[in-house]
């Protein structure tokens, strides 16, 4: 995702980069995250066990649970 975003011109002084580990709710503790720091915008990479074409289980939970955040699923 991050390779993604500054090939199309977002400079690295407009990216904040958080890595959250070992967590097991991974879907509300990102929201839980971007809702306590006041992020608008929440990135996600695809990546996991599903063979899904879009979402994943967490990128799928963020979409039906994420209010007032954009969310965007950079492939």
């Amino acid at each position: 995702a991050q390779a993604v975003m500054k090939k199309n011109t977002f400079s690295g002084n407009r990216l904040q980069w958080e890595t959250i580990d070992g967590k097991v709710a991974v879907a509300r503790t990102i929201l839980q995250y971007a809702a306590r720091n006041a992020y608008g915008t929440v990135v996600m990479g695809r990546s996991g066990r599903s063979k899904s074409v879009f979402t994943g289980s967490v990128s799928r939970r963020l979409l039906h649970k994420a209010e007032e955040t954009a969310l965007w699923v950079v492939p």
